[in-house]
């Protein structure tokens, strides 16, 4: 015969449990031996996975990471198998992906890109001296023959000159392939003449 319970009241929490497919990413540093690089974007396969649990906590997933087992340098396309880090509460359809980075030999490069002016009042004109610049740069292999001065932006902009002071102004590279590296403008300022149209 039960006398009494104790407590008296049980107090149970319900939440929606939802299911939806979410991209995994890994932002594990890679070291690569000297003179090779990444040729690409690291993959993912699979690239999404299915995420179940509480609506609360799927909802604000915009990725799911898995920690690469790197413990030295590569120099070839390699393939690892990652864990992906365990979050409370949540199941995944499968807690390991395979991620292949693709690497390849690099090799030097450069090119002469004009440089533009930028904010310039009306009724001036700028000129500097040179016109142009020599644009230094790591470059994969494969995709040496494809870069050349249209790849890049290189600008002056005529709000950061302070002309009490200055008789030369810093070149800027605003834009340049993402797959390039050791980037480098020669001269990296230049002279310049501001002239009244």
């Amino acid at each position: 015969k039960i006398i009494s319970i104790t407590p008296d009241t049980l107090y149970f929490e319900f939440t929606d449990i939802i299911s939806r497919r979410v991209p995994v990413k890994t932002h594990s540093k890679i070291r690569f031996h000297k003179q090779y690089t990444l040729s690409g974007q690291v993959s993912a396969k699979p690239s999404m996975i299915r995420v179940s649990g509480p609506r609360s906590v799927v909802d604000t997933l915009s990725c799911l990471e898995a920690d690469l087992p790197i413990h030295e340098k590569i120099s070839k396309t390699t393939v690892f198998k990652a864990k992906i880090s365990p979050l409370k509460n949540l199941t995944y359809s499968q807690d390991e992906i395979e991620f292949t980075i693709p690497v390849e030999k690099i090799t030097e490069g450069s090119t002469k890109v004009p440089i533009r002016i930028i904010n310039l009042p009306q009724g001036y004109s700028l000129r500097t001296f040179p016109s142009a610049v020599q644009i230094s740069y790591k470059v994969p292999l494969s995709k040496y023959k494809a870069i050349n001065y249209k790849n890049f932006d290189v600008t002056i902009d005529y709000k950061k000159i302070d002309l009490r002071f200055e008789s030369k102004v810093e070149v800027s590279i605003n834009k340049y392939p993402e797959f390039l590296s050791s980037i480098k403008a020669t001269p990296a300022s230049v002279e310049f003449i501001l002239e009244r149209k």
